[in-house]
């Protein structure tokens, strides 16, 4: 690493450090949520400037990003979010073709993350 590069896990951390309390604490819970379910060799990075994380193969697999009254998780496709939007927005959460919201009271049902990461690895292949 040269001169001021700083690494991405530090930069993830970074980012979410600076939110308030609130938002913080449901980013730090839903980053620990989605890193348990990933596969061997993934890392934490930044990826168009939120929390992601990268796949061994180098491809961005998902991504949180904090709002003033929700999180955003997104596969970074378009393709992935309306293959479960039905059942998503059946739970009562809001999606758009590349993205979910979650409010920040509110847990994203396990099954969403293991399909979200499913679809995206499966996406990949």
């Amino acid at each position: 690493m040269s001169g001021n590069a700083v690494p991405m896990r530090d930069q993830h951390d970074t980012y979410l450090a600076t939110l308030p309390a609130q938002q913080r604490a449901a980013m730090d819970a839903l980053s620990a949520r989605i890193a348990t379910r990933l596969p061997e060799g993934c890392e934490a990075v930044i990826s168009y400037k939120i929390p992601a994380w990268r796949g061994p193969t180098g491809d961005i697999l998902i991504g949180i990003a904090a709002f003033k009254d929700h999180i955003n998780v997104t596969p970074f496709s378009g393709s992935i979010v309306p293959r479960i939007k039905e059942r998503v927005e059946g739970e009562g959460f809001m999606t758009s073709k590349s993205a979910i919201r979650v409010p920040y009271d509110t847990a994203l049902p396990d099954w969403v993350l293991d399909q979200l990461i499913r679809l995206k690895l499966t996406s990949l292949d």
